[in-house]
C-alpha cells in the first residue's frame, strides 16, 4: 500500500512537472482551466451558465491567484436589465491548474440564494471593485452593490483577505481618512516596494463641501491619489493625479515607481520625490480605452482588453495586448 501511494505521488509530480515545462516552452497563450461559479445554493447562483464574469476583483498573494465578485447575466447576454451581482472568492493554484473555492465576502445586504431572479430579491454581490495585496493579504476597495430594495449604491467596502484561515475582516473604517474612497468605484491601484496606492476614483465624494459624500451611484471622477499602511490601517494623501481623467483607469507598479495610464496618458509616480511625471509615451492603443487589466513581470508591464471610450464605436470591446518596456 505504501508503495503504490509514493508511485501515486511520483507520477502526479512527473505529470505537473511536464505540464509545466510545456506551458513554459509554447508560444503564445495556454487555456486554463475556467474560472467556476456554477453551484446551486451559492450567493445569486442561476442556471445560465456563469463563465461571462464581469467587473470582478483579483489580486495575488504568494504563488496563489485570487477572484471574486463581478456580475453575469441572467439571459446569456450583459445588454439586459438582468444581471447577478456575485459574492463568490476563488483561489487559482497554478502547479495543479486548479480552482478553489474560498469564503465569500462580506456583504451590507441580504444574498438572493435562490434560482429565480428579481430586481428586488438580487442583492449583496460586489462589481467593479478593485483589488491589491500587501504584507501576505488581500484587499478590495469600493465597487457598486445592491441593497435589499434592488437599487445598485456605491457599496462602502473596504475588506481584508487573510488565505492562512480563510477569512474576510471588515476594514471599512479605514476610509475616514480618505473621503474620496468611501463610495467610490472601478479606483485605480499599483503597488511599489510592498505600498499599495489608491486612487481616480468614481466617486460620490465632494471634498470642495467638507468631503460630503453619500452611495448615491454617480460619475464624479477624481484626482485624489492615497498611500495605504497596513500597519497603522489608514491612508494619507499624495499630490494629486494631475493629467486628463477617464472612468475606469488602470495603474501597475514597477522599478520602484507607479504608473498610471488615463485617457492614453501613461503617467509615472516617484513615492522618493512624491512627484507624477507625464512620460510623454502615451498608451499604445490608437483610441481612447479604458478598463484595461494591467500587470508586471519584471522590467516588463503587460496591458490589454478593456473598452474603446471613442466615437463610433464606445464601449465595444477590444482584444489588444502590449508590452511596455520603459519603467526604469
Amino acid at each position: 500500500m505504501k508503495r503504490l501511494l509514493l508511485l501515486i505521488v511520483v507520477l502526479v509530480s512527473v505529470s505537473n512537472f511536464l505540464n509545466a515545462q510545456s506551458c513554459a516552452t509554447s508560444a503564445g497563450w495556454t487555456t486554463m482551466a475556467s474560472i467556476p461559479g456554477n453551484i446551486f445554493g451559492s450567493p445569486n447562483y442561476n442556471t445560465y451558465p456563469t463563465s461571462q464574469r464581469y467587473g470582478s476583483f483579483a489580486f495575488s498573494i504568494g504563488n496563489k491567484g485570487y477572484i471574486g465578485g463581478g456580475m453575469y447575466p441572467i439571459s446569456g447576454q450583459f445588454a439586459t436589465a438582468g444581471v447577478y451581482l456575485r459574492s463568490d472568492f476563488w483561489e487559482y493554484d497554478p502547479f495543479y491548474n486548479a480552482w478553489s473555492q474560498k469564503s465569500n465576502i462580506i456583504n451590507d445586504y441580504d444574498v438572493n440564494e435562490s434560482n429565480d431572479y428579481s430586481a428586488a430579491t438580487n442583492n449583496g454581490g460586489i462589481i467593479e471593485a478593485r483589488g491589491f495585496s500587501v504584507g501576505g493579504k488581500g484587499y478590495f476597495i469600493g465597487g457598486r452593490t445592491r441593497n435589499n430594495s434592488g437599487s445598485e449604491v456605491y457599496s462602502g467596502y473596504f475588506q481584508e483577505y487573510n488565505p492562512v484561515n480563510d477569512t474576510w475582516t471588515d476594514r471599512a473604517y479605514a476610509l475616514s481618512s480618505a473621503c474620496d474612497l468611501v463610495y467610490c468605484k472601478a479606483p485605480a491601484t499599483f503597488t511599489i516596494n510592498g505600498v499599495a496606492y489608491v486612487g481616480s476614483a468614481q466617486t460620490s465624494s465632494n471634498t470642495a463641501n467638507g468631503c460630503y459624500y453619500n452611495n448615491n451611484a454617480v460619475w464624479n471622477l477624481s484626482r485624489k491619489w492615497y498611500r495605504f499602511d497596513q500597519n497603522t490601517m489608514t491612508f494619507s494623501n499624495i499630490p494629486d493625479y494631475p493629467g486628463t481623467l477617464q472612468v475606469n483607469p488602470v495603474g501597475f507598479g514597477g522599478k520602484n515607481k507607479g504608473f498610471l495610464i488615463e485617457r492614453n496618458e501613461l503617467w509615472k509616480y516617484d513615492p522618493s520625490t512624491s512627484t507624477w511625471t507625464n512620460t510623454l509615451g502615451n498608451y499604445a492603443n490608437n483610441v481612447y480605452t479604458n478598463n484595461q487589466a494591467a500587470f508586471t513581470i519584471g522590467d516588463y508591464a503587460y496591458i490589454g482588453g478593456g473598452f474603446r471610450d471613442a466615437s463610433p464605436y464606445v464601449n465595444y470591446g477590444i482584444a489588444n495586448f502590449y508590452e511596455y518596456k520603459a519603467m526604469a
